[in-house]
């Protein structure tokens, strides 16, 4: 597990390596910057200076922050309407009568080059794939992504935004758990690059990872900006969670985020101890436009998740612990819908 100093420290020695702290010209939009330079975090840098470690860390540079984006910095805004308190509700019997996921994706047949969203209603998010096959109630990814057209997503952001929560569950099984030299595998990303999201789910060095964009982080959801001392450096504002086991049965990884709340991060229906320090925020950052759907890559590429999956499925809300141990306890093949 990460910690947010060993976090900080590379964001710093990674800045460092740009020239950051270098005397680059101050900048505040990129009009201000000379030819293959860019602003980044009023500092003139390299345009390439995501060459290969994902932004730095998407090396907290976050190339989503400009002058015209809200970083949700606002220390004087009114504390977030954070509605009903979901995150702790005791044990639950997930297949009664609650809220169907907004987004379902299931494996179990080769719709050829689609897989088709299976909830009840719209936004009805269809996404189109390379590289993927079907077999055994299972698509197999290996080098290719499924993803959505562009305004797809924008009626599944509403969604999200509206209600002030998210869930995003996954039962996949990896190919490889750690990959060295290589940034984070994803799993399920909304995104419109890899220096602009609004969530991502992952895998990193055998980890499951989180990345949410909220009006307390940055574009990127990879750093927050607290009242530090100016040589500090920032927060990093992602979280892992425990060691994904190669069993050879599908693992369970859900992300569930509540207005106000601490993002939260399980494995196989086990909560991760996660090391966050960033004010949590509320989802109203979220930005419809140009936003993708997409699974196991990055749209652009360079983010290629390994293995199997066997379900997909986000909610517009929440939810808690006991219903996220008893989806693991249903299992892949359960269905979602009754």
């Amino acid at each position: 597990m990460r910690s947010a100093t060993v976090l900080v420290l590379g964001l710093v020695i990674a800045l460092g390596g740009c020239g950051g702290g270098g005397g680059e010209d101050p900048c505040v939009t990129a009009d201000d910057c000379e030819g293959g330079m860019r602003c980044v975090n009023g500092m003139c840098l390299p345009d390439d200076v995501d060459a290969g470690r994902d932004a730095g860390r998407d090396a907290g540079t976050d190339s989503g922050v400009d002058a015209g984006q809200d970083t949700g910095q606002d220390t004087g805004q009114d504390a977030p309407d954070v509605g009903p308190d979901t995150f702790d509700a005791g044990p639950i019997d997930c297949l009664g009568d609650n809220p169907p996921p907004v987004v379902l994706y299931t494996f179990d047949r080769d719709d050829g080059a689609l897989i088709h969203d299976r909830a009840p209603a719209a936004p009805l998010v269809e996404l189109t794939t390379t590289g993927f096959t079907f077999a055994d109630g299972a698509g197999t990814v290996t080098d290719g992504q499924a993803i959505s057209p562009a305004g797809q997503a924008a009626e599944l952001v509403d969604a999200v935004t509206a209600e002030g929560g998210l869930t995003i569950e996954a039962w996949v099984l990896p190919e490889n758990l750690v990959r060295e030299e290589e940034p984070p595998e994803r799993i399920v990303t909304i995104s419109r690059d890899s220096g602009t999201r609004n969530v991502t789910l992952g895998l990193e060095d055998g980890m499951a990872m989180g990345r949410l964009r909220t009006t307390g982080t940055y574009g990127n959801g990879v750093s927050c900006d607290l009242p530090r001392p100016p040589d500090a450096g920032f927060i990093s504002a992602e979280f892992f969670g425990p060691m994904l086991r190669s069993s050879g049965d599908p693992v369970q990884v859900v992300l569930s985020f509540q207005n106000g709340r601490t993002p939260r991060l399980f494995v196989d229906g086990v909560e991760a101890v996660l090391d966050y320090e960033c004010d949590p925020g509320t989802l109203d950052s979220w930005d419809p436009v140009d936003m993708h759907v997409v699974l196991g890559n990055e749209v652009v590429g360079g983010r290629q998740f390994e293995g199997a999956y066997h379900r997909v499925a986000i909610y517009a809300r929440p939810m808690s612990a006991g219903e996220v141990a008893c989806w693991f306890g249903a299992g892949p093949e359960h269905p979602v819908l009754l």
